[in-house]
């Protein structure tokens, strides 16, 4: 292209092109084909006059702005059609910013002679400076001096992330009047639009008087008043102004006469501009938040060459930018068209967290803007704006730089360099949840890399140094790459042990510092030293932690159950969700990726505990010593490979507060805890034992005849003790009972031998356990009973668990003795849920909740009528500040038995339910009631495909004869059975 530089040159080609003309019946017809565009044109024309035909139809419109033709073009009328394919280098030949129009149709009919005008375009897409329109339909329709011009273009792409989804205008043009409305659809930023206006067209510009019209920007009502008047002339001086309205908003469009030449000057006065609302059309990526005033000067703003637009009183409050706040900010500005330059000049109002900015920056020239340029000048700047570029490591970002820093080069690719002094600053590592502060330091930014080496950090726990060396290579703190050592020895130094055994040049500092809202996997307080490395892109990091556990400050590490609080919920807590909340992250651009590798070298010093059930709150605590590692990523799951053997420690049984009685591990015992992968798939081995003191063997003598009177009056301790192996969190539990060597229960044979009965039934020696526990009693034998044993304790993984069952199991049982009568039957339960969801203001505890139901069930008509009718207790089993009551819920269900063998039924209930999400108050939840029936189809079977068989048909029963020698009394009588 002429005049083009050589990166805008445009090369078109194409491999054939056939042009064929006819002549039939009188008129011309005209064809050209190719692999772009397929045209015909047939009728009255000549080619040479195709221009004029336009410029003689256009002035006849705009007679005052088209000037015309010197040559009245003859006698034409033809048709046209016009299919394209591919031909959007074509269209760039005639504009430079304008492409598209692939499979584009348009069709028309021009008759010079009648001054007709008909044309339909359907365009599927074309863009023009930056602006890309889709889906475009014109409809034209010319007579004599009138244009009517209607079309509709289905979505208007203003920039990468907003759009006009709808638009439809229309033009109807007479003598240099045109009448012009405009109607947009809605989206997230510009919602509607309707739009009028009168528009004049003179030999020396434009004036544009505009009729009552609305729209809305970001939910926000803006109108524009009828006197609304603007005019672009030159050698015509005029005056005009447009208000545009909304609350406290305000743009006021003035034209006034040039100072500087012979053109009209158009002046933008903004008043409490809210940036929020508008920044997405010019920043799409980045957010601006704040109130904008000031002038604004457009210098001859018809000339696209020779325009300048300028400001020396911008002015911002509460001014954020991507939620870094710079509050209240000067500026002026300056732009030449000419040279593309943009200059800027401003300032913080705060003088204390001052910044001052001077640049230059080009617009539109992608050679020019190598030559960007902004340079900073900081004092006591707040270094919290590092955390938009630093964020996905680092939080809580504190201190301030003084210094100076450029920015420099093209935006997409700029380049950050400078010096500036730190003075209190400090940041917290996201993985570890630690603070550090960072020592008052010289701090040197070069363009592509940030040195770190020399900073010295100090642990704010301890007050003890860690050191850094290396540093991170960065595109203006983007596409970072990072090669970091982190150590708490002193570089250089050797060993160094003082009379406490310290080592003075390497001092143990907060290495962890998390909780189970940081890490749901393990969390906890663990000092030490040790080191940690850092290297690879930001897309894929690979940090390397070597912990070791300090010898003179405790340390703590918890490990949480493998099941969820979720699995524990009652059936009537359903969490309402409604959409999505909008976080900081939906607003990064950088995705970042680590890999963690953790070496934790444990001492006596260190404490783990292992959460056995977080609904019951078993959890095991010890002490120990061993090596862990622990390998994971944001996108890696969780492994855990080591052995920690545990010297002491406990079994701790607390039942969330009913209970505590721990049971002590045993020490100079083979007790450890081993990961080999998945921390929840781990192997334990330990053994732990309870006391209970001065135990009365009344109870057994009482049951057992057996037991000697001497032994029956005494009183001794009493262990409990159980071994737990196999996996860590579905343990196999074995209870025993072992006894002084000075214990009746081993100096008396007979009491001896009872208890070897009891220890080889598991049955009897759970129950045993549980009252020993419970009641520090022996509970009453029932060595008669069950003798083979066998446990009816299936999938109880912890204590509580089997304690639980046995106390649910001895309360039936007594219940069922009180009425004993087979028409009846008794049921009795107790279940544990979390409360957590409903007590927002305490959403770091676990909050228990119980439920305690019992029912009565009385059957009539040979057991074919079912009524049963009972209840619960639904109560808390913590302090809390929501929902302390306890309330009773009434439960009945009514049950027929359609056939005889019970496999059809039909019932009917009514069900109370405690109803927490509806009803907040102090006093307690509201209830939620059920009332309805079902029909159902009951059969029992051993395999799956037994569903499908049918039952075999079993043989008649044999009938037996009565023998003739048994007495008649003997006999049964059929009247009295």
């Amino acid at each position: 292209m002429k005049d083009s530089p050589p990166s805008a040159m445009i090369t078109c080609t194409f491999d054939s092109l056939i042009v064929q003309s006819d002549l039939n019946q009188g008129q011309r017809e005209l064809s050209v084909h190719s692999n772009e565009i397929d045209a015909t044109v047939s009728g009255h024309f000549s080619l040479t006059e195709f221009p004029g035909a336009a410029t003689y139809l256009l002035n006849r419109y705009y007679p005052a702005y088209v000037n015309a033709p010197k040559k009245l073009p003859g006698k034409q009328s033809f048709h046209f059609d016009v299919l394209t394919y591919n031909v959007d280098d074509y269209i760039r030949m005639i504009h430079p910013k304008l492409s598209g129009f692939n499979n584009s149709h348009i069709v028309g009919d021009i008759n010079l002679e009648e001054n007709k005008l008909d044309l339909v375009a359907d365009v599927p897409e074309f863009k023009f400076r930056g602006y890309n329109f889709s889906k475009t339909i014109i409809n034209a329709t010319g007579r004599d001096h009138d244009l009517a011009l209607n079309g509709i273009t289905y979505n208007i792409g203003l920039n990468d992330s907003l759009n006009i989804p709808f638009a439809r205008f229309s033009i109807n043009a007479r003598n240099d009047s045109s009448l012009v409305s405009i109607f947009s659809g809605a989206n997230q930023a510009v919602d509607t639009a309707n739009l009028n206006a009168l528009v004049l067209t003179y030999h020396d510009g434009v004036k544009i008087e505009f009729d009552p019209s609305t729209f809305t920007i970001n939910g926000k009502l803006w109108s524009i008043d009828e006197s609304g008047e603007l005019s672009f002339r030159k050698n015509t001086p005029v005056t005009g102004k447009l208000l545009l309205r909304e609350g406290d908003q305000q743009i006021l469009l003035k034209t006034q006469p040039s100072v500087n030449g012979d053109w009209n000057d158009f002046i933008v006065d903004l008043t409490n501009v809210n940036l929020g609302d508008i920044s997405p059309l010019v920043m799409p990526h980045n957010r601006m938040e704040g109130l904008l005033s000031g002038n604004i000067l457009v210098e001859n703003p018809t000339s696209s060459d020779k325009m300048s637009i300028s400001s020396k009183n911008l002015h911002t409050r509460f001014f954020r930018l991507d939620n870094d706040s710079l509050g209240e900010v000067l500026a002026t500005a300056e732009y030449k068209s000419a040279t593309k330059e943009l200059k800027l000049k401003g300032e913080t109002a705060n003088q204390e967290e001052y910044l001052g900015f001077e640049g230059s920056v080009f617009i539109g020239d992608p050679e020019k803007t190598k030559s960007n340029l902004i340079a900073l000048k900081a004092r006591n700047f707040p270094l919290k704006v590092l955390e938009r570029f630093l964020g996905n490591l680092f939080t809580d970002i504190r201190g301030s730089i003084t210094g100076d820093i450029n920015l420099a080069g093209d935006f997409k690719h700029i380049s950050v360099y400078g010096k500036g002094s730190l003075k209190k600053a400090g940041l917290k590592v996201n993985f570890t949840q630690c603070f550090y502060w960072i020592r008052d330091t010289e701090i040197n930014m070069k363009p592509t890399e940030l040195d770190l080496t020399g900073i010295v950090l100090t642990d704010s726990v301890t007050k003890n140094p860690i050191y850094l060396t290396g540093g991170i290579q960065h595109e203006a703190f983007r596409n970072m790459f990072y090669d970091l050592y982190i150590s708490t020895r002193k570089p250089n130094t050797l060993v160094s042990v003082d009379k406490n055994g310290v080592d003075a040049n390497n001092k143990a500092v907060l290495l962890l510092n998390t909780t189970q809202r940081d890490n749901g996997q393990f969390f906890g307080r663990v000092k030490g030293t040790g080191s940690l490395s850092l290297t690879g892109p930001q897309s894929d990091m690979f940090m390397k932690i070597d912990a070791i556990a300090s010898v003179t400050d405790s340390s703590n590490i918890t490990i949480p159950s493998s099941r969820s609080r979720e699995s524990g919920l009652a059936d009537f807590l359903v969490e309402r969700k409604y959409g999505r909340e909008m976080t900081e992250k939906d607003f990064t651009n950088n995705d970042t990726r680590i890999t963690y590798d953790v070496d934790v070298t444990a001492n006596p010093h260190v404490n783990v505990k292992v959460v056995m059930d977080d609904l019951t709150g078993d959890e095991i605590n010890g002490r120990g010593s061993g090596t862990l590692n622990i390998r994971s990523g944001t996108t890696d799951p969780l492994y855990l490979n080591g052995r920690f053997d545990i010297l002491d420690g406990s079994y701790l049984f607390t039942f969330q507060s009913f209970f505590k009685k721990p049971f002590e591990i045993r020490k100079n015992a083979e007790n450890y805890i081993e990961w080999n992968g998945d921390p929840f798939d781990a192997n334990i081995k330990f053994e732990a034992s309870y006391r209970a003191e001065r135990v009365s063997f009344d109870q057994l003598a009482t049951t057992l005849k057996k037991v000697s009177t001497g032994a029956s009056s005494a009183r001794g301790d009493v262990y409990v003790i159980a071994n737990l192996t196999k996996k860590l969190f579905s343990p196999d539990i074995k209870f025993s009972l072992d006894f002084p060597s000075t214990s009746v229960a081993v100096t008396d044979p007979e009491l001896a031998l009872i208890f070897k009965q009891i220890q080889n039934n598991p049955n009897e020696v759970n129950r045993q356990a549980t009252y020993l526990i419970v009641f520090n009693s022996f509970a009453p034998s029932e060595l008669g009973g069950d003798l083979n044993g066998k446990s009816g304790l299936l999938n109880i993984n912890t204590i509580s668990g089997i304690i639980l069952n046995v106390l649910n199991d001895q309360l039936n049982k007594i219940l069922g003795n009180l009425f004993k009568n087979e028409k009846y039957n008794f049921s009795l339960n107790t279940s544990f849920y979390t409360r957590s969801l409903v007590d927002q203001n305490n959403n770091t505890a676990l909050n228990l909740g119980s439920n305690v139901n019992f029912s009565v069930g009385r059957s009539f008509f040979d057991n074919r009528f079912i009524i049963s009718a009972g209840g619960g207790f639904d109560a808390p089993l913590q302090q809390q500040t929501t929902q302390q009551g306890i309330q009773f819920l009434k439960d009945v269900t009514l049950e027929w038995l359609i056939n005889p063998s019970g496999s059809i039924r039909v019932s009917f209930f009514y069900k109370e339910n405690a109803d927490y999400l509806t009803t907040l108050s102090s006093t307690g939840p509201g209830k939620a009631k059920r009332i309805g029936g079902n029909l159902s189809y009951r059969k029992d079977f051993d395999r799956l495909g037994d569903i499908f068989r049918k039952k075999p048909k079993l043989p008649p029963p044999v009938k037996t004869e009565t023998p003739a020698n048994v007495p008649p009394s003997t006999q049964t009588d059929p009247k009295k059975e």
